[in-house]
């Protein structure tokens, strides 16, 4: 059973915990169904309304009982819309012919795909294979959106078929202008959703999921962001059990990269990572860093930031190796201060890890290595340094620093516990060295090295979409 370790101090602090914060998360909207106008109960159905000028539609399905929609425009609003749709929708591949010349034939079943589109300049490409797809995009209907492109890609294109890529979803919807998403999805029972309000945001996931018979239970993926210039990445690869990764960002010019591995033979336990900037009480944060790394099964890992701005900046990053492990970081900056910095890093297995933080200059990070260990460090007030890493097994750390200019080092071997508290004081120091049956091979650090925040990844945007004209020498 997995531990959830939350101390006296944590829960005074509050958000410290491991569960998700209260969002309102937008509502997943299905592909509408296309009315069959043929006697045929299996027929395939296109349905495409285009209105005004410079507008192009591509549908094309192959197999049965495919739906496709697509909704182009803007006329109400001056007609001025340079939208883009293509919708392609095949199937899970099956293998034909003789046993020297075999084939890879494709048979949709149950697909289906809607593009909904106003404004000017928007592009959307829909492609998917296997059975039971899922996909909707929606940019900006209200006749004001521009430049927004979305791509969305279920199945396994142009890589070794498999023939259960079913049960994906995915939902993009987009309003204001040059925004960017893009959805690809691999295997089975996948689903993302994205949804985006402002200018210049981007988000990327792709979910990859190889399926290993029956055990492979797919992914789940949740990205919106709310203000200008923000950017997302989620990635998650597969062949373990459901992971789960949500994505939260309310305000301007943050940042955020989510990535779970967890790739085994067999189905695990999930992981479950969420990062949330903004939204206490609906403040938003501005120019926070929020950065999650999973590799193993039953991880989970929970970053919520409030009130970032350009001077006051928060900043996360959590990495765990290992299996079951926690960690969580909540940093604020609300009524007070700047500079919060966190760190944590997970190797072994059955790790906890927590860090909370308010107030100005603060910096916390923390290591373990082994198995069993717990970290637990809580600064509030300003100018606070903490550092604290354990090294082998059932290591206990614990650090609490209120008021000014504290410092606090912990260093612990194998099989150790150490409480610092420095409360209602200034100028207070602490330094904490422990070591045990394993020794410390590499000596006692004698200060706090903090290493330098790194950067999230660039997030990929679609690719332009060109439709050639079908019939360019008509007459």
């Amino acid at each position: 059973m997995k531990k959830v370790i939350l101390s006296a101090a944590a829960l005074m602090f509050g958000a410290v915990t491991f569960a998700q914060q209260d969002v309102n998360h937008a509502e997943r909207q299905e592909a509408s169904q296309v009315t069959n106008h043929s006697s045929d109960v299996d027929a395939n159905r296109a349905d495409v309304d285009q209105w005004n000028t410079s507008q192009k539609a591509f549908v094309q399905q192959v197999g049965e009982r495919n739906s496709a929609q697509v909704d182009q425009s803007d006329g109400a609003y001056g007609g001025t819309g340079g939208n883009q749709a293509m919708i392609y929708q095949s199937g899970p591949y099956s293998l034909s012919g003789p046993w020297y010349n075999l084939q890879y034939e494709s048979e949709a079943e149950d697909n289906q795909a809607e593009v909904n589109q106003a404004g000017t300049t928007n592009e959307s490409a829909l492609y998917q294979r296997g059975s039971n797809n899922d996909a909707r995009s929606d940019q900006g209907l209200d006749g004001s959106a521009s430049d927004n492109k979305v791509a969305i890609y279920q199945g396994d294109f142009d890589n070794y078929p498999y023939s259960g890529n079913s049960g994906n979803d995915a939902f993009a919807k987009q309003e204001g202008s040059e925004n960017s998403s893009l959805i690809a999805q691999d295997d089975n029972n996948n689903d993302a959703m994205t949804a985006q309000d402002g200018d210049g945001n981007k988000v990327y996931v792709t979910q990859t999921s190889r399926q290993d018979g029956s055990v492979d239970e797919g992914q789940m993926a949740l990205v919106e962001q709310y203000g200008d210039m923000n950017e997302s990445t989620v990635a998650q690869d597969g062949r373990g059990a459901r992971n789960n990764a949500t994505t939260y960002q309310l305000g301007n010019n943050n940042k955020a990269w989510q990535k779970q591995y967890n790739t085994s033979d067999d189905a695990g336990d999930e992981n479950t990572a969420t990062i949330t900037q903004g939204t206490l009480g609906y403040i938003p944060s501005d120019y926070a860093i929020a950065i999650q790394d999973q590799r193993g099964e039953d991880n989970e890992a929970s970053i919520t930031q409030y009130d970032g701005n350009e001077v006051a900046s928060n900043y996360a990053q959590q990495d765990q190796d290992g299996d079951d492990n926690d960690a969580a970081i909540t940093q604020e900056n609300v009524f007070e201060g700047h500079d919060n910095f966190a760190k944590q890093i997970q190797d072994g297995n059955y790790n906890e890890a927590i860090i909370g933080q308010k107030g100005d200059g603060h910096k916390a990070q923390q290591w373990q290595k082994g198995n069993n260990n717990f970290a637990e460090s809580h600064q509030q007030g300003k100018d606070h340094k903490a550092f604290v890493w354990q090294r082998y097994d059932n290591n206990y750390a614990f650090t609490n620093q209120n008021n000014i200019g504290n410092d606090a080092l912990v260093v612990q071997s194998g099989g150790q516990s150490a409480t610092v508290d420095q409360l209602d004081g200034s100028g207070n120091e602490a330094t904490v060295f422990q070591s045990g049956p394993y020794g410390m091979p590499y000596g006692a650090p004698q200060h706090c090295d903090f290493d330098s925040p790194i950067g999230t990844p660039s997030v990929p945007t679609p690719d332009d979409l060109t439709l050639a004209d079908p019939c360019p020498d008509c007459n």
